[in-house]
């Protein structure tokens, strides 16, 4: 891809709780608003696997229609949204460490050089700031469960 730029950002941390209960709140995508201050409400119907359509509805932002690109239970999934200026791909991963759980979160993005200006001054700072601050309330939600 040329004169295209890659933008990507991922957050990590670990948590005293098992896989399942992890889990259980990655699987309930209508309630990643809960955690994700960034989203307003989600639209999903159907099986959390991959190839699944839903709706992400920012904060104050056009909606967002949003694909599962991967989901392995228990381990991983992305999902990936097209935004005006890009795609953009969100991928989540859990591990067991001893007694501890890592989660990681990422994102990534490739912009043609012509919207590099645009995105890296208007959407990419949010996400920045955004995705360590997700991934803290989802602790949170985890331990509290």
């Amino acid at each position: 891809m040329p004169n295209n730029q890659r933008f990507f950002t991922a957050s990590t941390v670990t948590v005293n709780a098992s896989i399942t209960d992890i889990w259980n709140v990655l699987e309930d995508v209508r309630g990643w608003i809960n955690w994700d201050q960034r989203f307003e409400k989600i639209e999903y119907e159907g099986p959390f696997s991959a190839g699944v359509k839903f709706k992400i509805f920012p904060q104050g932002r056009t909606p967002q229609n949003a694909k599962f690109k991967v989901v392995t239970m228990d381990t991983a999934f992305s999902y990936e949204t097209q935004i005006s200026l890009c795609v953009v791909v969100h991928s989540h991963h859990v591990e067991k460490i001893g007694d501890f759980a890592k989660i990681t979160c990422e994102i990534e993005s490739v912009v043609d050089e012509a919207r590099i200006e645009e995105f890296s001054r208007k959407v990419w700072p949010r996400m920045q700031i955004g995705l360590p601050v997700a991934l803290n309330n989802l602790v949170s939600l985890v331990e509290a469960s």
